[in-house]
Parts: structure tokens; C-alpha cells; sequence
């Protein structure tokens, strides 16, 4: 079953520093920096390694003006290009793409006048500031320029964006600090850490021999990204392996396509029906007991029932499922869920589902074609149903409340060690279900009984949460 669970967001707050720095203060070195392309790595490190594509950053210098252009993003939906004089910093024009929102803004000392929004839909403003800001583009130039040698040097650097307007960054230097690179060589470097970039807290490495920066990191909501400056090799070598992921992860898409189940494929292996109290805990960003999930299987005159209560006070979340298939082909009878603002009920018969939503007074029919997929609500019961063996995939179609249908992807990883909360061992076989526009989900169940012990997922990046048997 799925659940929907809350966001959490985390914030930190920092003082303001007796020194403000602005375009062209005597603090800041900008004459020992050499504008440079830089083609940058970003990937999470935690919790799970990935890949989050790559940057681009040019750096033209046309007289006494910097043009700084970035692009990143799925087909480039990020973009930059700011223009400030040189060596100053002092902003000039800048123009930003963020998906569908477009912005710009030109700057005539402390005034600021520009655009932000959909294309079709952008918001004019006008702004008076305080002082003369830097645009955000340009904020590893400031980094980069600090006094590197006063270690504990803080200072508030005022910077602008469209989509952010003004904001204070805090930056600190920390001091020396020896960085071990993806590639295995390690750089001297100080460390500079900012507070109130839009991303979160940060964390970079500046390469005391020519104010370089090797490496950034970034924390937020659990997550530990790293962003490394590669060269062409490395470039190619990272574009080789996401191809190869890519097509590899394209092939088990193929293979479990091919060996898909429907309701009664002779895939399945019927089971006993299990019911059991499991604990829903926040694993990350820290460990945190959120509620419970309780689950009632019935079997009866060839019928499954499975009955399912969700209580997780932290999110405001309260559901009772009763999910009816024929067993053990799985074929969907019907279904209920409430909540308390929605009601929705279905049944099934000759491939066809036929139901309402009730949200307050208002209902909404609905009827749609099951295609051959499973009903909603019987996902836990599937996985213990499959015929497991280390590199099984399959894929199944399922319908929701709406009469939408999904398509989602199993593969049986193999085998390992699991250790319940309560210090019970098993050996259980690990199942990853890959749903487009979904978290994956990961299921532990165990190899001898084939009941279900953990669910494990992450409803947003940075946030794991486990669904346990205590």
C-alpha cells in the first residue's frame, strides 16, 4: 500500500557579521582570480550515491565586463547568464530560466528593477536595497576572493536573484582542510562555509595554491551533495557510465515487461495470510517513531480480505483500507478507503472498475478498464508472492481510486541478513519496486515464512522512512 506522507523541512538560522562585504571591498582579492570554465560532477553521497547530472560554467571576460553563463538541470532547464564588471563584481544584468520560470533584472547601484514567473505569466518588480548586492551567479567568485588566510573570518554577503530577491549569506573561513577528491588525489585546501544560499548550508574547498574551488558539498533535509570540477576524461568517463546505467536499467525494464503478472498468472505462490502491527519510523534526517500501520489478512471461501489502519499523528494521517481478491489468482472484488476528508469505493467485474469518490458533498463516478493490471491496496500481499530467486524481475499493471493505472517494476536483489528492532534475525529476500513518478520502495521478506518485515522508502530526498515489523 502506499502512503502519503508529510515534508519535513528543516531551516537553520545565523547572526549577522560585523563586516558586509559589497562589490569591490578591500577585503577581497578578486585581482588573484582567473575566470575559468568549469564543468562540474554534482552527485548525492548520502544517503544513496547518484548521479544529479552534471554542470556547465563559462566565464568570458570582455574588457571590464564578466559574462558568467551556467547551465544544469534535465536539457539544460537551469540557466544563468550574469553580467558584472571586472574586477569589481559589481552587478550589471542577469537573465535566469528555472523550468518554466523565466526572470531578469538590471541594476543601477541600490536600485533593482526586473521580472520573475512563467513565461506567460511574469511578475515586474522594482527594488531600492540597502546596499549594492552580488548576483548569486557570482558568489564562488566572493568565496574565492575572501582573505583565505585569516582563518575565522566571517563576514554577510548580500545576493540577488529573481527568484530568491535579496538574501544575506553568512560565510566563515575555517581554516585548512586536506580534501580527498573523487579521483583520489588529495588537495590542500581551506574550507568555506556559507549559511542562507538557497540550498541549504555549504561547505567549499578553495585550493590554496590558485583560489580554485576543488569541491562544494551542500547539506539539506539528510541529503550530503557534492559538487567536483571535472576535466574532459572524467567527463567522458562519467557520460560512458550513465549510458551504461542507463541501458542497463532500460533492459530490466524490457525483461520485466516480458515476464510481467496479471491477476491468476501462474507466477504466484499463494501464501498465508499474515496480520501484524507494524512501526512507521523517520530513519533520516533523524530517528523518530512517526505512527503505525496495522494490517488484518482474512482468507475465506477463496477470498483474501486485507484490512489495513494507518495512524501516524505526526502527518495528520488517519486510513482504513478493505481490500477483497479473489485468492490466490488476486483477482480485484472490490475496495474501500476512508479517510476523513475522502470516501472512496469501488468493485470489479468483467475487467471494468466502477466506484465513487466522495470528498465532502460532492461525489465523483467513476469507471474505468482495470487492462489487465491488479487492483489497489495489494502490493505488500504481491511481493510475498512472487516466485524468488536472486535477479527475478517482473512488472505489473495496478489501478488506483481514480481509475488511473501505473506500471511498476520488481526485481529480486537477492538475499541478505535482517535484524528486527526487537533483535529477532532472519534471512530475507529484498525486493525494489521502481513506480515512474514514485520513491521506490524496497521490501525485506522472509525467506522462509514469506512474511513482510520492512518497507523501506524515501517520500522525498534526504528523508528515509521505515514501515517495521517490531
Amino acid at each position: 500500500m502506499r502512503i502519503l506522507l508529510f515534508s519535513l523541512l528543516l531551516a537553520g538560522a545565523a547572526s549577522a557579521q560585523e563586516i558586509t562585504l559589497y562589490p569591490g571591498h578591500p577585503d577581497l582579492n578578486t585581482s588573484a582570480l582567473s575566470p575559468t570554465d568549469v564543468t562540474r560532477d554534482i552527485r548525492m553521497v548520502e544517503p544513496e550515491p547518484q548521479s544529479m547530472g552534471i554542470s556547465v560554467e563559462t566565464a568570458t571576460l570582455n574588457g571590464d565586463v564578466l559574462t558568467v553563463v551556467s547551465r544544469s538541470g534535465p536539457d539544460g532547464s537551469q540557466f544563468d547568464s550574469t553580467r558584472v564588471s571586472w574586477p569589481s563584481l559589481a552587478p550589471l544584468s542577469l537573465d535566469v530560466t528555472r523550468g518554466n520560470n523565466q526572470g531578469s533584472a538590471a541594476f543601477s547601484g541600490t536600485e533593482i528593477s526586473g521580472s520573475y514567473g512563467a513565461s506567460d505569466d511574469a511578475q515586474a518588480f522594482e527594488l531600492a536595497v540597502p546596499s549594492v548586492p552580488f548576483p548569486y551567479a557570482v558568489l564562488r567568485y566572493v568565496i574565492r576572493a575572501l582573505p583565505l588566510d585569516q582563518t575565522g573570518y566571517e563576514a554577510t554577503v548580500p545576493v540577488f536573484s529573481p527568484q530568491n530577491r535579496l538574501r544575506d549569506v553568512f560565510v566563515t573561513v575555517d581554516g585548512p582542510e586536506t580534501v580527498t577528491l573523487p579521483n583520489g588525489t588529495t588537495v590542500d585546501a581551506i574550507a568555506v562555509s556559507t549559511v542562507g544560499a538557497p540550498g541549504g548550508p555549504q561547505k567549499h574547498f578553495v585550493d590554496a595554491s590558485n583560489r580554485t574551488i576543488v569541491q562544494s558539498e551542500a547539506q539539506a533535509q539528510g541529503m550530503l551533495i557534492r559538487a567536483t570540477p571535472v576535466n574532459e576524461e572524467e567527463l567522458a568517463a562519467i557520460q560512458a557510465q550513465n549510458a551504461a546505467d542507463a541501458a542497463a536499467a532500460e533492459a530490466a525494464r524490457a525483461e520485466a515487461v516480458a515476464n510481467a503478472i496479471t491477476p491468476g498468472s501462474d507466477a504466484l505462490v499463494a501464501v498465508e495470510p499474515q496480520t501484524v502491527t507494524m512501526t512507521v519510523r523517520l530513519i533520516q534526517p533523524q530517528e523518530q517513531d512517526l505512527g503505525t500501520v496495522t494490517a488484518t489478512e482474512t482468507l475465506a471461501d477463496g477470498q483474501l480480505t486485507i484490512m489495513t489502519d494507518v495512524q501516524i499523528p505526526a502527518a495528520g494521517q488517519n486510513q482504513q483500507d478493505t481490500t477483497v481478491v479473489a485468492y490466490p489468482s488476486m483477482m480485484p472484488i472490490s475496495r474501500v478507503q476512508v479517510t476523513p476528508n475522502r470516501v472512496s469505493r469501488a468493485t470489479f467485474a468483467d475487467g471494468m472498475m466502477t466506484g465513487t469518490v466522495t470528498e465532502g458533498e460532492e461525489v465523483t463516478n467513476v469507471e474505468a478498464s482495470l487492462e489487465g493490471g491488479f487492483g489497489p491496496g495489494i502490493t505488500n500481499h504481491l511481493v510475498r508472492m512472487l516466485p524468488f530467486a536472486e535477479g527475478y524481475v517482473t512488472s505489473f499493471q495496478q489501478i488506483d481510486s481514480t481509475g488511473d493505472v501505473s506500471l511498476s517494476q520488481l526485481s529480486v536483489t537477492g538475499q541478505e541478513s535482517y535484524t528486527t528492532p526487537s533483535g529477532s534475525e532472519h534471512t530475507v529476500w529484498v525486493i525494489v519496486e521502481v513506480e515512474e513518478g514514485r520513491p521506490d520502495y524496497t521490501y525485506y521478506v522472509d525467506t522462509e515464512t514469506r512474511e513482510l518485515l520492512r518497507t523501506a522508502f524515501a517520500p522525498q530526498p534526504g528523508v528515509l522512512l521505515d514501515i517495521v515489523v517490531p
